[in-house]
């Protein structure tokens, strides 16, 4: 239970961030915010299952992997998902943003809860 509680809380805090920056970079359309949403339904909750897989069998080394493969390839699928979209105009600079200030909100919390 303790499990899906911390998958719940960071797919919500990511939502918040995210749906936050897009209506900061202009993106403000309900169709496009539903749509960011239901990209990080995707992304997050299979992220966050395999990053907590890692820390189990590589210990603090997890990180790294963490950091170095999986979110480029979230940055890279969710690039591919809004690339399909027509209410994006720069989907891999959307990714971008979006996901350095979700991972970083991330790290923050971490670090200090």
């Amino acid at each position: 239970m303790a499990l899906l509680s911390a998958l719940s809380a960071a797919l919500l805090s990511t939502i918040l961030i995210e749906v936050t920056a897009a209506c900061f970079l202009g993106l403000h359309k309900r169709d496009i915010l539903l749509y960011v949403v239901l990209v990080n339904i995707l992304t997050n909750p299979a992220v966050n299952v395999l990053a907590q897989e890692l820390r189990l069998h590589l210990g603090s080394s997890a990180v790294y992997v963490i950091y170095g493969l999986l979110e480029p390839l979230v940055i890279l699928t969710e690039y591919l998902c809004y690339r399909k979209y027509p209410g994006f105009t720069h989907p891999l600079r959307t990714s971008l943003i979006l996901n350095l200030l979700s991972m970083g909100g991330g790290i923050l919390w971490q670090i200090f809860f």
